[in-house]
């Protein structure tokens, strides 16, 4: 604003010195000054002035320069101001634009982590929850006992009580107790019965 009000500032002395001269040159002449040439200069003076400011208001609502907006304004009048209104942008806003449009792609793609992350705990609370409700009785032991070849499954490490085995297969699931084979001192295997009641955990060695 400093430099537009210096600029304002010698306009105006330009424009005094060059009335002061006139006057003085028609004065001395003896020639008479016609108010219409005076009444013209005044309101081109005035028009030119008019498309500066009106240049230099635009640039400065869009964060632009104000003196070289008002120059190009008072070479080009009225052609600049309107060419600017609607083709200058505000200073610095594409670069916003670009900064928000980046930030709501993070903002997307971290909201899109976190959704999978949901989605991920809650498939493994959902499992453990499936763990949790499991019941060891005969049918889920007929269920394990053989594979889909028909096969005995095993080893399985069997937790009952405060005890645990590790039995080589399942033989048969009996109405109450579980009946599995397990390794004997001797190296042998042997048939061992557990309450169902009892079993707390049985997992695949």
């Amino acid at each position: 604003m400093v430099i537009l009000r210096d600029i304002l500032t010698a306009l105006g002395q330009a424009f005094l010195s060059l009335v002061r001269f006139f006057a003085e040159s028609t004065a001395a002449a003896g020639i008479e000054i016609d108010p219409l040439i005076m009444a013209a200069i005044v309101v081109v003076v005035l028009l030119l002035l008019g498309s500066a400011t009106w240049s230099c208001s635009i640039a400065c609502s869009r964060r632009h320069s104000a003196s070289l907006h008002f120059l190009l304004g008072l070479l080009l009048p009225y052609v600049y101001p309107l060419v600017i209104m609607f083709a200058m942008d505000i200073k610095g806003a594409k670069e916003r634009e670009k900064q928000l449009r980046e930030q709501e792609e993070r903002e997307r793609a971290e909201a899109m982590e976190r959704e999978r992350i949901a989605e991920m705990l809650g498939r493994e609370q959902q499992e453990e929850g499936k763990e949790e409700e499991r019941i060891f009785d005969a049918d889920y032991f007929e269920s394990i006992a053989r594979d889909e070849q028909g096969n005995p499954t095993g080893p399985w490490h069997i937790v009952f009580g405060e005890q645990e085995i590790k039995a080589l297969r399942i033989l048969e699931p009996l109405p109450e107790v579980l009946s599995v084979e397990i390794e004997g001192r001797d190296g042998k295997p042997q048939k061992f019965r557990i309450p169902y009641a009892r079993i707390t955990e049985c997992e695949p060695c």
